[in-house]
């Protein structure tokens, strides 16, 4: 294969394996030339078909991930998922800082530990900074804002950023941490840019941006905007789509994620986060982003780290809010067992030394190391 010519799609196709043939022998009609024929292919193993294409069929000015969905959005109906797509992604930017940069800007080692930051006491920049306060201190490297909170009225993104960046300067007077806040900045083409600005403005570069609620083309407008200026957070939807989530994770990286948001290791999806991993670590022409494992419980931290490593984000939710001691507890209970899984103590050895923990497992259990 010529790879700056061809693309190579892998297909998984749980049904209708003769309308997907068909499908391809339409894709013939599309191209022009006999270099172009010369590239199509078409084998499968199983439910597992490889596609191959000349790349001229697509618009890439347009977007490829968005010319691919038109081209998904041809075939027939049925159990059709695009896996991967290998090509040559040398035009592609990728993370401005990418998995070293935010390791280094975080001035720490081992494992980075954050939470998304709910409004428990309520949306006023004011009440936020307060609960940040106490999170931070308790022991996180990091909190982002939930979804849907962007520059409301009643929660104006400046002044958030103002107030949360106070109490943040205050916890490292106090304890010489630092922490950062990722500001959510989701929000149509057409503001995003504007958006952007006003959280430069008001001092902060760290960025959130919802792929659940935007778009890849938010990513790249932001890179192309703003470049190193920024480090971009983005978190992967969890809803089904036509899409892999490793698919959706190699070009959230390629458009220029620095750190992206995918599952934690539950116990049932293991090659699912391996799959998504490889897309933002493996050789593809530009810097790793760091994988983030949302909503992990304590007695899950051991099996994420020992399975997927250490340079990943783990992040607490549930495991904050919903601690039997409150939120702070919740906390030092995922810090404890992140310093004990660096120290090389299994979680049985420590359960007892911590009350925080002992409860959070009594409540939700532990994750086997498999």
């Amino acid at each position: 294969m010529n790879s700056t010519e061809a693309l190579r799609l892998k297909f998984t196709v749980r049904e209708n394996h003769d309308l997907f043939i068909k499908w391809f022998e339409r894709i013939k009609k599309w191209v022009e030339t006999d270099l172009e024929r010369s590239l199509l292919e078409l084998n499968n193993e199983g439910d597992v078909f490889y596609v191959q294409v000349p790349r001229t069929i697509f618009d890439i000015n347009s977007g490829l991930l968005q010319s691919l969905a038109l081209v998904i959005n041809s075939l027939p109906h049925g159990n059709i998922r695009l896996e991967d797509v290998e090509a040559d992604f040398s035009y592609m930017s990728g993370p401005s800082n990418g998995a070293e940069g935010i390791i280094r800007s975080f001035g720490t080692r081992g494992v980075i530990l954050g939470a998304v930051l709910r409004p428990i006491q309520g949306i006023h920049p004011a009440d936020l900074a307060d609960v940040s306060y106490k999170l931070i201190s308790a022991g996180l490297d990091f909190i982002r804002d939930i979804p849907g909170l962007i520059d409301q009225e009643a929660s104006q993104i400046g002044l958030r950023i103002s107030l949360i960046g106070e109490k943040i300067d205050k916890v490292k007077e106090e304890t010489g941490r630092r922490a950062v806040y990722w500001v959510n900045v989701t929000s149509r083409l057409g503001k995003l840019i504007d958006i952007v600005q006003k959280s430069l403005d008001n001092g902060t570069r760290t960025l959130f941006y919802d792929l659940s609620i935007g778009c890849m083309d938010g990513i790249t407008a932001i890179r192309e905007a703003f470049g190193k200026k920024v480090f971009l957070y983005v978190n992967l939807p969890s809803y089904q789509s036509p899409f892999s989530p490793s698919i959706l994770a190699k070009f959230a990286r390629l458009y220029g994620a620095d750190i992206v948001e995918r599952p934690g290791y539950y116990g049932t999806n293991r090659e699912e986060v391996s799959n998504i991993d490889r897309a933002l670590a493996s050789d593809i022409g530009v810097k790793k982003s760091l994988p983030a494992a949302r909503n992990i419980h304590p007695g899950e931290v051991e099996a994420n780290l020992a399975i997927f490593g250490e340079e990943q984000a783990i992040i607490a939710d549930e495991a904050v809010y919903g601690h039997p001691m409150g939120e702070e507890a919740g906390v030092r209970s995922m810090r404890e067992c992140i310093d004990a899984f660096l120290r090389g103590e299994k979680l049985p050895e420590i359960i007892n030394s911590y009350e925080e923990i002992k409860i959070a497992v009594e409540k939700w259990g532990i994750l086997a190391v498999q």
